[in-house]
């Protein structure tokens, strides 16, 4: 079950789902291609630094209008300091966002402004190519301060007040899942083609397994890795690529892992390589950085191939030897002394067997 459902807060992909379904930013990202959402058209400045969208007639769900105001409303709020957003780092491209985050600078010198209800006008700190993709991603959402501000712990928790711009309007909400239903006053509604999803929370992996085999779901997702090479023999298995990086983020405060060494050799010594063809055994890909395979640089170059390696396996297996002689310059001969870290992780079948 999502934590939450607000655009604005949320860092869970699982929640994303729901949320691209019921908002529609600027943009849509259809398949790796950029579409026009909220924005019928736009202006870059020559410098690269401003981009004027202007927006079309579209309506929120309630029969209100969306405003540029909405969106400017919308990603201030992601740089508050006080919201706590998952995705505040990623508006740090827009020109005073970083600084206003920081305590450092005001909300008024944040680059975005609705010049009137239908344009909205963003000034860059620099030039960012990769800034209209974006704006298709859910946390550049708008949300109306209404809305929000009426309940801002609960707006997102209730079907009632979960007042949305997108195909799809939130019916149901709870532990055992969601339904949304199309959404009659979507600006593009009649390419709408579903007219209800009913989506379910499953914990297990091997449980939504079970439940897909017994015709209780149409659509599964999350396959436990021992049954990967099953399934993907099943009639109308798909393999589509996914711009998405796991990795895991380490208390640098924390003796031993405030040794820059100790991290080092932690990083070396997973064997990626293993997890990708043994545990999840479908169509992954080793990740030698964190950056995933698909994201073009300035040159239009893939950045993860041209990043270079930092010093792993180019085929993502583990350099043991390495790690552990980084181990042993940190006081750790033969992991000697080195004490038991605890790891958080979701609940994710998948993850355990990680």
């Amino acid at each position: 079950e999502p934590k939450t459902l607000d655009p604005t807060i949320n860092g869970d992909l699982m929640a994303g789902f729901i949320i691209d379904h019921c908002f529609e930013g600027l943009l849509r990202d259809r398949n790796g291609k950029l579409q026009p959402g909220m924005a019928e058209s736009w202006k870059i400045s020559e410098d690269g630094k401003t981009y004027t969208f202007k927006l079309r007639k579209a309506n929120w769900s309630d029969g209100k209008p969306v405003r540029a105001q909405d969106f400017e409303y919308a990603w201030k709020r992601v740089v508050n300091p006080k919201t706590g957003a998952s995705y505040a780092s990623i508006f740090f491209f827009v020109k005073g966002a970083k600084d206003y985050y920081e305590g450092k600078g005001k909300v008024e010198n944040v680059g975005v402004q609705a010049k009137d209800d239908s344009t909205l006008v963003v000034t860059l700190e620099n030039a960012t190519p990769f800034f209209l993709q974006l704006t298709a991603f859910m946390a550049y959402q708008p949300v109306r301060s209404d809305v929000v501000e009426k309940a801002p712990e609960k707006w997102a928790r209730n079907a009632a007040t979960y007042i949305g711009n997108g195909p799809y309007v939130l019916k149901k909400f709870g532990a055992d899942g969601a339904v949304l239903e199309k959404n009659p006053k979507y600006w593009n509604a009649k390419k709408v083609k579903l007219a209800r999803i009913e989506g379910s929370f499953i914990q297990e992996a091997s449980t939504e397994l079970t439940a897909f085999e017994n015709e209780e779901l149409d659509i599964l997702d999350n396959i436990p890795g021992p049954e990967m090479p099953r399934v993907k023999k099943m009639e109308g298995f798909v393999a589509y690529p996914q711009i998405t990086t796991y990795f895991y983020t380490l208390n640098t405060k924390k003796k031993p892992l405030d040794d820059v060494r100790v991290r080092k050799a932690l990083a070396l010594a997973v064997d990626r390589r293993a997890i990708v063809d043994k545990v999840m055994q479908g169509a992954q890909i080793p990740a030698i950085n964190v950056v995933a395979q698909g994201i073009k640089d300035s040159a239009r170059k893939d950045f993860s191939k041209t990043a270079g390696t930092f010093g792993f396996d180019p085929k993502g297996g583990a350099k043991g030897d390495a790690a552990r002689k980084l181990l042993a310059e940190a006081g750790f001969p033969g992991g000697k002394g080195f004490p038991t870290l605890t790891l958080l992780y979701n609940t994710s079948e998948t993850h355990k067997l990680q």
